[in-house]
């Protein structure tokens, strides 16, 4: 099953693999409100436009508040869990550049690497021990 966000980050289009007990969890939110049309309206008067950015924080906030999880998480920090999650689970970089809407491979790679080295101990260590090619070039 897949979920079709639209005009997601970035203002594009994508679909997102939708498991099973998401579905549900969103099923459940959606009864709460029945909007015809979207899964996430806006909270207040003018319920016929999507929920803006600072309103998903707010709830994110609100929700790492009452689970009193102390780290600061954002709708980018999950964003960037779930690419690492799938990475990890061998997903290959251009299926992950099309999901996430990136353009170029570039910025994809220097998050893949980070993460890497970051995890990796001993890739940690290689990367400390690393000369500069720039310091090589000026002898």
């Amino acid at each position: 099953m897949q979920l079709h966000v639209r005009d997601g980050k970035g203002g594009k289009d994508r679909l997102l693999p939708l498991p099973k007990r998401t579905l549900a969890a969103l099923g459940h939110y959606w009864k709460m409100h029945r909007h015809p049309v979207l899964l996430f309206p806006s909270i207040g008067k003018n319920t016929d436009v999507p929920m803006d950015k600072g309103s998903v924080q707010k709830a994110l906030k609100k929700v790492t508040k009452e689970l009193k999880i102390k780290k600061n998480i954002s709708p980018h920090s999950l964003r960037h869990c779930f690419a690492t999650h799938l990475l990890e689970q061998g997903i290959d970089l251009r299926s992950l550049q099309l999901l996430l809407g990136h353009n170029s491979l570039y910025p994809l790679s220097i998050k893949v690497l980070c993460s890497v080295v970051s995890s990796d101990t001993k890739a940690r260590r290689s990367m400390m021990t690393m000369v500069s090619p720039y310091r090589v070039l000026k002898r």
